[in-house]
């Protein structure tokens, strides 16, 4: 059964697209059979980019088409293979004027629906899935409440700032709320620490004490906590996740252990 897992973020740079990039390489290694789509539902559109995407070419296939034609088929809109290594991975991809969509769907009935609705539609060709991680911005518009409804789970990503952490909190007083508005369960189900300089170790261990101290988030926390590493930025730039593109590396293997850490959580 395909799994369908949003990373969310209410803070920008704490590395959020670099976790999906990294899981989606870990995860399409480790069921090498199997396919793992990605959804990019971010307007900078650097997931996109990861996976070799020309993000300013409007007339390309994009999740935008998901909003504008509820009908459009996943064979028209998913880019098959572009990640060249792993070959299993393909790309829902998002374009440059992606923001222009969030003003478009405040009129829509139903709008935070949309895109599980979409999901649903296309069951079928989704089934070859075993994993679909939607990346999105650090904002609680109406484009992200579609990635969470339209998740099985949901990971929050943080780094070592205190300005993430409130955003951390603010993500979930807002999801909180909106989850017993709309009568859904809450999928906020993992919470991990990323881009960690782990020459701060103070820092670090005043966060872990933070988490420890807090009920809710400690129940979320996974570890490890992914380090600050120029190997993450270089497998960007590759345009091949780390586990692909430095397999021996400790970073793939700091990858791999978070992937069983979420799996062990039940967040994967």
């Amino acid at each position: 059964m395909t799994k369908y897992i949003t990373v969310a973020t209410k803070k920008g740079g704490t590395g959020k697209t670099m976790i999906t990039w990294q899981l989606a390489g870990a995860l399409a290694e480790d069921d090498p059979n199997g396919r793992v789509l990605l959804i990019d539902c971010d307007p900078q559109a650097n997931l996109s980019r990861n996976a070799k995407i020309n993000v300013y070419q409007p007339e390309y296939p994009s999740i935008m088409d998901i909003f504008n034609d509820p009908d459009i088929r996943l064979e028209n809109v998913a880019y098959r293979s572009v990640v060249v290594n792993p070959a299993n991975i393909d790309v829902v991809p998002a374009i440059k004027g992606l923001e222009r969509m969030e003003m478009e769907l405040v009129a829509r009935a139903g709008r935070e629906y949309l895109l599980k609705n979409w999901l649903e539609e296309n069951e079928d060709g989704l089934s070859e899935y075993g994993y679909v991680l939607m990346d999105t911005s650090p904002s609680l518009g109406v484009l992200n409440q579609n990635a969470f409804i339209a998740a099985d789970s949901i990971l929050l990503v943080t780094d070592l700032a205190v300005n993430a952490l409130d955003g951390i909190h603010q993500f979930m007083a807002f999801w909180n709320k909106s989850a017993r508005d709309l009568r859904i369960e809450n999928k906020a189900k993992a919470l991990v620490i990323n881009n960690a300089d782990m020459r701060l170790r103070r820092m670090l261990g005043e966060v872990e004490e933070y988490i420890d101290d807090n009920a809710e988030l400690s129940a979320l926390f996974v570890e490890p906590v992914v380090p600050m590493r120029a190997a993450f930025k270089g497998s960007e730039r590759a345009k091949e996740p780390i586990t692909a593109w430095r397999p021996r590396s400790e970073e793939s293997e700091i990858i791999r252990g978070l992937m069983r850490s979420l799996r062990e959580k039940g967040a994967l």
